[in-house]
């Protein structure tokens, strides 16, 4: 099966470990210091996409990057 399967297969419980992975950067400082959003939209647009089947294949490469992120100390989704 391919990635896309794979993701489309555990949707449900991608999506919410998205939407949780996103709130860990609810509080991320730019490099000078100031408030950013940006990686927050980021992962919580992901994961607004896979939740409304509304993914293109970069959206999928990019959750394919943040599951292994998530995943870097404790496996949580395994593909």
């Amino acid at each position: 099966m391919n990635i896309i399967g794979k993701i489309n297969t555990q949707k449900d419980l991608i999506v919410s470990e998205l939407f949780q992975w996103a709130e860990t950067f609810e509080n991320e400082l730019d490099e000078d210091g100031e408030k950013t959003s940006d990686s927050y939209n980021f992962v919580y647009n992901l994961a607004d996409k896979l939740e409304n089947n509304t993914c293109k294949i970069e959206d999928y490469k990019n959750i394919k990057f943040n599951i292994d992120q998530i995943n870097y100390n404790e496996v949580v989704i395994k593909l």
